[in-house]
């Protein structure tokens, strides 16, 4: 049996009630778009081949956050160009990693002065298209973190997402 009209939750009620598993399920769903094709991207990575690279040019650029103001702190990306042969034909690149990385500022420096004009580096490439190269394959906790908690999240937002669509044809 339905209860009487007058019981039953109003409208405004039944959104904000249905606004919580909602706002689970597009956090889990966000995590997943951001990082799972990036840690599939690595694992596809590890079976890239290895070819010897050497250094073009590294340069360090500000890079602006949005932030200004006392104690806004200044970040920096270090771009590295490299050039390798694969398949018969020189290739450059710039992708050192998977992920952009932002350092401040006398980190960047070290960084760029670790890659100096000429300095050989080993050069991972994508067989079926060698303009898809790195400088390091390899992918930290962090996404697989951000995997883990998407897979969860989506899990428990979509069971209550049923629970609540349960509950509302009960009445």
């Amino acid at each position: 049996m339905h209860p009487p009209p007058s019981e039953r939750p109003g409208l405004v009620l039944v959104l904000v009630t249905a606004l919580i598993p909602l706002a689970i399920t597009a956090g889990g769903a966000w995590l997943l778009m951001h990082a799972g094709p990036r840690v599939i991207e690595s694992l596809s990575a590890r079976s890239w081949p290895e070819a010897p690279g050497r250094v073009v040019d590294a340069l360090v650029e500000e890079v602006d956050q949005g932030g200004h103001g006392p104690g806004t702190k200044r970040w920096f990306e270090v771009h590295i160009t490299y050039a390798f042969e694969a398949a018969g034909q020189t290739h450059r690149g710039d992708r050192v990693g998977l992920w952009r990385e932002l350092r401040l500022g006398p980190q960047a420096k070290d960084v760029a002065a670790s890659y100096p004009p000429g300095h050989p580096v080993p050069v991972y490439y994508d067989p079926l298209n060698p303009a898809r190269s790195l400088l390091d394959r390899s992918i930290g906790g962090g996404p697989w973190a951000m995997v883990c908690a998407g897979v969860l999240l989506l899990a428990l937002g979509v069971v209550m997402l049923v629970g609540f669509a349960r509950g509302l044809s009960r009445g």
